[in-house]
């Protein structure tokens, strides 16, 4: 089996924190979660946990790493729903940094990155 490149072995750590983190943090991830998803918030990041985790172990290997960031790219693309939805209801009086302004504008900007990782991957891997 050959090492994977980097950058797939570095989004995989990636994705498998965030993935580790669903079920050791859930609290916090429960409020990222839009309101109107809210009675929905415990399985959405339940499975989005799961679905993170399967999607660090298809990145390390070279059969499937091109699914692998295909799928990082398409649950980063859903998660920007969130932080659509964040932008939307933006104040700058919000007691929490990562819900004003220049927080949703940096969770926007971080994402926009790592979809570009995912799919960097996604192609050099065809």
């Amino acid at each position: 089996m050959s090492r994977p490149p980097r950058d797939a072995y570095a989004l995989a750590a990636l994705f498998g924190g965030a993935g580790v983190a669903h079920f050791a943090a859930p609290a916090f991830l429960h409020t990222v979660v839009p309101p109107w998803m809210a009675a929905w918030a415990r399985p959405v990041v339940a499975v989005s946990g799961v679905a993170e985790l399967a999607v660090a172990a298809a990145l390390l290997h070279p059969a499937t790493r091109r699914l692998g960031a295909s799928g990082a790219a398409g649950l980063i693309a859903t998660f920007l729903v969130a932080h659509v939805d964040a932008a939307v209801r933006t104040r700058r009086d919000h007691p929490r940094w990562l819900d004003r302004p220049a927080g949703v504008t940096v969770r926007l900007a971080v994402n926009a990155g790592y979809l570009a990782w995912a799919v960097t991957v996604a192609r050099r891997d065809r």
